[in-house]
């Protein structure tokens, strides 16, 4: 009877099949939202809310999209989901850090399911903060507004000419603009703004801030009647982690005098 044959492998042999075995674990493919800027609508001029100040009034709304810039359906496209964590922000208040969870795609399909892909990493979002106006819970700079001037093309041109403080939001599941693309929920997933609520935006569903709502507003005062280009940018200062920080300005010209109206479809 033959005896079998042992192999003796060196250490160094070990160490090679071990590092071999390491290299083969995948890391998680990450679930990422993408944040974009609907064109922003329904200008008007306010001179009562302020005494003596003129105040550009407009309609705001934020998509977390599930295209990509050609409208076909883009992967490993996630939730946007944020709550607050026990840690303050510095010395405001109740302020508190704000944590951005996202989702691991669990079964590579690059889909996000919510049954499925449970499994996430948190990062930190910047802060989440009580909003005295509306009442409840928000997070910090998520939104910013700007008006340029515009050259002979109706192209932006200079420096900003006016600009809103970063404006905070509630965020919540409001419209669903992309009904029925893949991840999508069919009805509302995020709907609170308590003090200790999960905020965010479902793939596919949109947040909207209407022009009568406090802070939906630029200061005009003293500009002159013309063509000019507004601008609203979401996560201006880069808090969040999302699939592409590109997409998430919107512009439109607007033109100004004793009222105001937004050219549609007309980005500078």
């Amino acid at each position: 009877m033959r005896r079998p044959k042992w192999v003796s492998l060196s250490a160094a042999a070990v160490a090679a099949v071990l590092v071999s075995a390491t290299t083969l674990a995948v890391e998680p493919v990450v679930l990422t939202p993408d944040l974009v800027t609907i064109e922003p609508k329904d200008f008007s001029i306010d001179t009562s809310t302020v005494s003596g100040r003129r105040l550009l009034r407009f309609d705001n709304e934020v998509l977390n999209t599930a295209r990509d810039g050609r409208g076909a359906l883009a992967a490993n496209i996630g939730p946007l989901e944020v709550f607050p964590s026990k840690t303050k922000c510095g010395t405001r208040g109740e302020d508190r850090i704000a944590m951005q969870r996202l989702y691991h795609d669990a079964n590579g399909n690059g889909v996000f399911e919510r049954g499925t892909d449970t499994s996430s990493t948190t990062a930190e979002a910047g802060c989440m903060t009580f909003h005295a106006q509306h009442r409840h819970w928000h997070i910090d700079n998520f939104a910013s507004y700007e008006l340029y001037a515009t050259d002979v093309d109706g192209e932006r041109t200079g420096l900003s000419l006016t600009s809103s403080p970063k404006a905070t939001f509630c965020l919540i599941d409001v419209h669903n603009p992309q009904a029925g693309v893949t991840g999508s929920p069919s009805s509302k997933y995020y709907r609170s703004c308590g003090r200790n609520a999960t905020e965010g935006l479902s793939i596919g569903w949109s947040d909207e801030y209407p022009s009568t709502i406090s802070g939906q507003w630029v200061d005009i005062t003293g500009l002159a009647a013309g063509l000019y280009c507004f601008v609203s940018t979401a996560d201006p200062t880069v808090h969040l982690t999302e699939r592409n920080d590109a997409n998430n300005a919107a512009s439109v010209r607007v033109q100004i005098g004793l009222t105001a109206s937004g050219l549609a479809e007309t980005d500078c």
